[in-house]
């Protein structure tokens, strides 16, 4: 539907255990590393960041790498999914990663898309359009 504009490719290295997939353990505390916003995610992200570099993928050289991290309460973790807008990694707390409505929202974050409910004028103030994929749940 992109007419050849967008491309997906999973990443293949010896150290993933599916195309663009790696599992890695993080050895940092969830709580206090797990705000819904890219200055408190950044811990996290790093670690992530950190043990990829490790196994050896190049994880700057694509638009788009996904995180996922499991055993996070809703009371550490108050959200489903985080990407900045223009950003070049999306968090996805456990099974969200697999709910397709969310991956849609997050990705459209990805390639620059605000939530449709909100009105950018230096600061988000919500319209209350929530008839799209990026209306804010």
């Amino acid at each position: 539907c992109s007419y050849g504009q967008t491309t997906v490719e999973p990443a293949s290295y010896p150290s993933m255990i599916a195309p663009g997939v790696v599992d890695v353990q993080l050895d940092i505390p969830l709580e206090g590393n797990t705000g819904a916003d890219d200055y408190t995610l950044e811990t996290v992200r790093n670690a992530a960041v950190d043990k990829l570099i490790a196994a050896g993928i190049p994880y700057d050289d694509y638009d788009s790498v996904n995180f996922v991290i499991y055993g996070c309460s809703p009371k550490k973790c108050p959200w489903g999914a985080y990407s900045a807008v223009n950003g070049w990694y999306a968090m996805f707390k456990g099974q969200y990663v697999t709910f397709s409505p969310i991956q849609m929202h997050v990705y459209g974050h990805q390639i620059g898309l605000y939530n449709s409910n909100s009105i950018i004028t230096g600061r988000d103030i919500s319209s209350g359009d929530m008839t799209c994929i990026m209306g804010s749940p």
